[in-house]
């Protein structure tokens, strides 16, 4: 045993150095030899988001976007594409191919559509979007999205890994002759979504519960509209509140669900309207009013429910009940 201690002792004495220059040499190839690898950050900004306008046909107009980049460099291409409305939550679908009829050109001399360029960081670039409506283009609402794709930028000395992203400005044209346009809406659906429904009673609801509020509007006219109106809430007691419809497009063919508020801002709500709050008792009502502009037509909507403390007294019923079994059980104890 101890001779080969002896040995391995007089071995790492010998090559010692030999050992410690091969890793050095290990290491330093590793380091040179590898490749350094960090992730992509885009960012990109476009302004306005959104384009509605009424045109005429054989008209051009002109509108300049603001394309920002707040990333690092990237190649971005510019390209228009169609838009189909899906869902009923203003969810829309992008179709590629032609635009026809309406034809789409950069006024920009240096760009075009469908043809990459480069943006460094913390670069502005304007597009200068023509929209040309031939003659005869037929009346009728028009839907694209001007869409703004990044490719992935890659040196020789890093390797640099990014997703593909995308940026859009959706463009609603309406082409009309005479500058009228047909402005309809219907209420699809106006009503709570109760937890209980009883016969004779309706929508009932336990007292501390939040209840939601669904409106849906549908686009029964040949052209985009927008509803605007209130929703509002009385109770039995006399208490009042009222909840602004939020704005928003409606493209046709298509219906949408509008959400509601008490400052009018955008929410969080994705499948509800408004969602009351608070300690409710007996009878409620809710009307809505829907309009779409001035000189348009109005539209009224009505749904109701009611509220009991439905837990509150399962509670105290079982609470009753024990303090009577006790009661029961102490009466029995104590008579002789």
């Amino acid at each position: 045993m101890k001779l080969e201690t002896c040995n391995l002792k007089h071995f790492f004495r010998k090559y010692s150095k030999f050992l410690v220059l091969s890793f050095m040499i290990y290491v330093s190839c590793f380091m040179f030899h590898v490749s350094f690898i960090h992730a992509q950050e885009i960012n990109l900004s476009v302004a306005p988001p959104l384009i509605k306008t009424i045109i005429k046909p054989g008209k051009t107009i002109l509108i300049g976007y603001k394309l920002q980049n707040l990333g690092d460099p990237v190649i971005v291409t510019t390209r228009v594409a169609g838009l189909i409305p899906i869902g009923n939550n203003g969810g829309l679908r992008i179709e590629n191919g032609p635009t026809d009829p309406i034809l789409f050109n950069l006024d920009n001399a240096e760009l075009k559509l469908n043809q990459p360029f480069l943006m460094k960081s913390a670069q502005q670039q304007q597009l200068l979007v023509r929209i040309k409506v031939p003659d005869q283009t037929p009346e009728g609402d028009y839907y694209y999205t001007l869409l703004n794709e990044t490719k992935p930028s890659q040196s020789d000395s890093e390797l640099s890994t990014s997703t593909k992203a995308t940026i859009g400005s959706n463009i609603l044209l309406t082409v009309t002759k005479s500058g009228k346009t047909d402005i309809n809406g219907k209420i699809a659906f106006f009503d709570v979504v109760p937890r209980f429904k009883l016969p004779f009673f309706g929508n009932v609801f336990d007292s501390s519960d939040k209840i939601p509020v669904r409106l849906f509007i549908v686009n029964v006219g040949h052209n985009v509209i927008t509803p605007e109106g209130t929703i509002n809430l009385i109770g039995n007691f006399g208490e009042k509140a009222t909840f602004n419809i939020i704005p928003k497009n409606i493209l046709i063919n298509s219906q949408r669900i509008m959400e509601a508020s008490t400052s009018g801002q955008m929410t969080d709500q994705a499948d509800s309207s408004l969602l009351l709050s608070g300690f409710f008792l007996g009878h409620y009502k809710l009307a809505t009013t829907i309009n779409f502009g001035p000189g348009t037509q109005t539209l009224f909507g009505q749904a109701s429910f009611i509220a009991f403390p439905i837990k509150l007294v399962i509670v105290l019923t079982f609470v009753l009940f024990i303090v009577f079994i006790l009661l029961k059980q102490y009466k029995k104890q104590t008579l002789p």
